[in-house]
This record gives C-alpha cells, structure tokens and sequence, in this order.
C-alpha cells in the first residue's frame, strides 16, 4: 500500500497488486507479429510447440520500463527490444536498441513515444496499431548523445539514458552521469539509416556518477579540481568552484587509487594490475603516457607516493613491497628496490612514506608493522627509532601523537573484552592532518571527528566536534595543500563532499554538531 496526500493533508491510500504476465505456449513468430493457431494437426503441432518452446525461452527478459498508449502497454527489455502487449499476449515486438538495455519508455496521447538505452540512442516512434495483422514500430527520428561504438558505449554512464520526457516541441533526456539533453521533437517523417548526433545538445550538468562504487578522491595542486576514480575505473575530473565535468574516462579496470600531482600537471592512477600515467595536454585533455606504465602478474593491493613525489611504493600479493622512481634520465619508471614481508601469504593493508621522504611503512595481517629505511634500501624494526616519525597519511593509524583520539573509540568499552575494543578500534578508516594543530578522524559510522594535533590522551579538551553527513563508512578524507578544502567519499552512500575549512579560536571546544558558529580550531 502506498498513502498519497497533498500540501493541505488530503489524499488517500493506494492498494497496489502485481500483474501477472503468462507466457503464452502456443504462439509462433510470422513476420514479426505473434498469433495463435487455430486447425492444426498432429505435426503442425509438434512444430508449433517446439518454436513455442524457443519462443519461451526468450522471452525470459527482465522489463526495464512500461508505458501505455492507448488499451496496449508497451514494455522495455535488457535484450535491447520493443514488446507491444494485448492483455497477457505479446503481440509484436520490435528490436530497438540492438545488443542494449532499453532504460525507459516516454508517451504522449497521438501513439508516439521515446525510447532511451545504454548504448546512447533516443529514439522516436509511431506506433500503428490498425488490427492485429497489421501492427508496425514507425522510427520517426533518432539520435545519439555518443559517437563511441556500441561495444564502449554501455560501459560508459555518461551514454546511459536512464530518463526521457516529451513536450509539446523537445525531448528531454537525462543520463545516469548527470547530463540533461534537450532534443527537437519531429512531428512526423521517418528517420534517416544512421542516427544524428547531438552530444552538443547538452545543457545542464549535475556532475553526478550514481551507478558505480567511488574508491579514491584527489584535488588538484591549486584546488581548483576535483578527481574521483571509481571501483570499475571511471575517472571523472570536476571544477571545484561550479562541480562542471571538464573530463572523464573510462578505463574498465578495477581501481586501487590515484594520486595528482603538485608540481606537475602529471596524474598517476594505479589499477589492479597496471599502473598509469596521465598529462594534460594543450587542449585542457589527459592523455597516457606509454612510457610511464607499469603492468605486472600480481595484483596490486596498496598505491603510494612520497611527499616529494619522486618515488613510488606499490604493495604486490601476496608479500612484496616495491619501490620505483618517478623521474629519471630513461623517462620511465625505474625500480629502485623491493622487499618481501617475513609472512610471504600475507597481503598489505598499506603503506605510507614519512614527510620527511626517508622511511616507508606497511601494515599487514592484523597489526603486522614493518618499515623501510629507503637510504639504506633495507627493512628495519619500527623499535630501532628513537623519535617520532611525521607520516603522510595511513602511518598516522599507528603514531603516537594520535593514540588519544583513537582512544575515544574505546571510551565506551571500559570493562570490555579485548576483542570488543579491537572491534570498536577497528570503526576508525583514516586519520588525516587538517593543519598542523588539528586531525580528522573518519569511521565507519559515517562521522568526521576533529582533534588537537597532538593527541596523547582522550581528554575532552582534546575534541573539538562531530560532522555526521555521510550515511556510513568513510573510505576516504582529503585536504587540499592550501589547507582550505577537505574532501571526503563514502562507498555506501557513494557521495563526495567538499568542506571549506574554517580557522577559529582554539580556546574553547564547541558542541557536536556545531557548523558555521563553532569555535573549533578548523
């Protein structure tokens, strides 16, 4: 049941009830229309019913979207077709988007409609419906917003036309990437063989990715960009200022991360068995650079690169760390070293390079710690220091600086178990520097927690707010060099949000939740 009121409170309940669609068993296909037989005999039979059979098994289709024109529905299919149904019997069907998903259906009252599929094509009929002998799917016009190919083409969702509306002059088409289209409807005709092409036709971008997982999120050396790299590798580039889409790719490999670069226009982007690297040419456009690409046989599990950004560390399962150079007089990637760990079955959870550039760490098993001593290009004991190292980014996991604000997440365990605290332990994804005074704390709650730099202890002088956005789990939390934008991602909510941050005065601690009137350091 579904209760649907207005703004003054009235309304009423609907009650909703499925249909049931029967698959009919004794229909044969003749020039595209489906009838039932009538007089046949014993063979004529047996014929019939083995195609009936072959028929059955391919309308086991899932249907995308369902309009009505007139007493008929007309239903979408994942296998790229047009159904057209007289009560619970199809009656014609029309192959409309070849080898792509049909996403949604349109109407209007004179019998024409819109069709709209992953593969880019809007396309506008007239559907004639005179008797049943006589029923025909009249293309009018088609477009497409793509002059990828097919195969391409539904790998990309910047293609996928997940909705179309028809006005009295336009059609209106949006994409599951965020893109609005505005096409001239035809009043009558029949299309051309091959579609046009209107990917100029775009006029609104939201800027949106809704259909895959985001895996890492970087801004640009001048925080003017965004980039976001998704689970299945679709990178998408935005300007901050307006969130406008100025590039986007898909590299249909799965991600691991990225990293932009401060001193250069260079981007890397690590996938799970190649690692690639980016330049932004004249024409405001990335390309690859060949030379800068590395592929290997094992997987790659952890992506990094030092504070100087000369030297790179990949985590290869299982048990091996290696080291490359990103500069040098081959103009390619060169390996500088490798390590491998003490437990060879082990995979890194991940590493991280000191701010100074002279020491590597890598966590692996469960609290398995190691550390590189990259002058010497040899692992040493993370005991053998008699000082506290500044790291990058995950090392603060495991600092002592920050052992008090991930204290705060045992707070509530006092007569706990051990277990429960590791559990409890465990909530924390990512510890990263706001300035030098402040850290950011995000969990799996979906929190973002700030603290004084440094943190030794859990006292509440050390905690200056709670910013609870994100509906749970915070993969990853940024700040840009300028120290004046953090951005953060989610995977279950699959959002990326931008923060300005705000200095204030450090003297008093604000309540959970404060905004704009808080008097957090950040």
């Amino acid at each position: 049941q579904m209760c649907i009121r207005d703004r003054h409170g009235r309304g009423g309940v609907l009650t909703l009830s499925p249909m049931e669609i029967e698959t009919p068993k004794d229909v044969v296909e003749k020039a595209g229309v489906l009838i039932e037989k009538d007089g046949e005999d014993e063979e004529d039979k047996k014929d019939g019913d083995e195609e009936g059979a072959e028929e059955s098994k391919q309308l086991r289709i899932s249907f995308l979207s369902m309009i009505f024109i007139g007493n008929n529905i007309v239903t979408a299919g994942d296998d790229g077709n047009l159904y057209l149904w007289d009560d619970k019997t199809i009656i014609k069907k029309e192959k409309a988007h070849p080898d792509a998903p049909i996403l949604c259906l349109a109407a209007t009252p004179s019998k024409q409609f819109v069709s709209g599929g992953m593969d880019g094509r809007i396309i506008q009929w007239q559907l004639n419906l005179t008797d049943l002998n006589d029923i025909s799917f009249d293309k009018i016009v088609e477009y497409s917003i793509t002059e990828e190919s097919l195969s391409s083409a539904v790998h990309n969702p910047k293609n996928h036309v997940q909705s179309v509306c028809i006005g009295w002059n336009y059609i209106l088409v949006g994409t599951r990437s965020g893109d609005i289209y505005e096409l001239p409807k035809v009043k009558h005709g029949r299309a051309s063989t091959k579609a046009i092409f209107v990917g100029n036709s775009k006029f609104l971008r939201m800027g949106l990715t809704d259909h895959d997982i985001p895996k890492d999120i970087a801004i640009s050396a001048d925080t003017s960009r965004v980039f976001s790299l998704t689970k299945q590798g679709l990178l998408n580039v935005w300007e901050l200022e307006n969130l406008r889409l100025v590039w986007t790719h898909s590299f249909q490999k799965e991600a691991v991360g990225i990293h932009v670069c401060k001193s250069s226009s260079k981007v890397y982007v690590a996938f799970e068995r190649e690692i690639n690297s980016l330049a932004l040419n004249a024409d405001n456009v990335y390309s690859i650079m060949s030379s800068y690409t590395l592929q290997f046989k094992s997987k790659i599990t952890a992506f990094k690169v030092n504070f100087n950004e000369k030297l790179f560390g990949i985590a290869l399962d299982p048990g091996r760390i290696e080291i490359y150079e990103t500069e040098n007089e081959e103009h390619k990637f060169k390996l500088l070293c490798f390590v491998s760990l003490d437990s060879p079955n082990a995979s890194v959870n991940f590493i991280d390079f000191s701010l100074d550039n002279l020491y590597l760490l890598f966590k692996y098993g469960q609290n398995e710690v190691e550390m590189i001593d990259l002058s010497i290009q040899k692992k040493i004991a993370t005991t053998a220091l008699d000082f506290d190292i500044e790291w990058l980014s995950e090392g603060l996991l495991i600092s002592e600086k920050t052992k008090g604000a991930l204290a705060l997440y045992k707070v509530h365990a006092s007569g706990a178990q051990k277990e429960e605290e590791k559990q409890i332990t465990s909530l924390v994804t990512k510890v990263t520097k706001i300035n030098e005074k402040t850290i950011a704390v995000t969990d799996r709650i979906g929190t973002i927690r700030l603290f004084s730099y440094p943190c030794d202890s859990n006292t509440k002088a050390n905690y200056f707010g709670c910013y609870a956005e994100h509906l749970s789990n915070i993969t990853q939390c940024y700040v840009s060099p300028q120290r004046d934008v953090m951005i953060t991602s989610s995977e279950v909510d699959r959002c990326i949000f931008v923060w300005n941050i705000i200095s204030h005065d450090p003297n008093h601690a604000p309540k959970d939740g404060d905004r704009e009137d808080d008097e957090s350091p950040t």
